[in-house]
């Protein structure tokens, strides 16, 4: 599995061929087969059928972490005024396995 530059994940086999496309440009697989992933500003868990569990708003930044109680830590950042100047905040966000934003 890797990530592209253009916004969308690849599967290939042992061979390099490509198996599947996901249209989302970072993905984590979870131990339980389900994946979740960073698109635009959403956040989405989602099976291997690309059915749609669960989604949240988010500006993600370069990483999804789950813990191995399932849950899922994302690097987040939004531009704060500071002494006069847009500065980009950064903090990790924490959700539950079923979507809920604790932190």
């Amino acid at each position: 599995m890797f990530s592209s530059g253009d916004e969308r994940t690849v599967f290939v086999n042992m061979d390099g061929n490509i198996i599947y496309k996901y249209p989302i440009g970072l993905i984590t697989i979870l131990p339980d087969g389900n994946m979740v992933g960073l698109a635009d500003t959403i956040l989405i868990k989602f099976d291997a059928d690309m059915n749609v569990l669960w989604k949240t708003p988010i500006w993600g930044h370069h990483d999804i972490a789950v813990s191995s109680d399932g849950w899922i830590y994302v690097l987040s950042g939004e531009v704060r005024k500071f002494m006069g100047n847009g500065v980009l905040f950064m903090a990790v966000v924490g959700y539950s396995p079923d979507g809920k934003k604790s932190f």
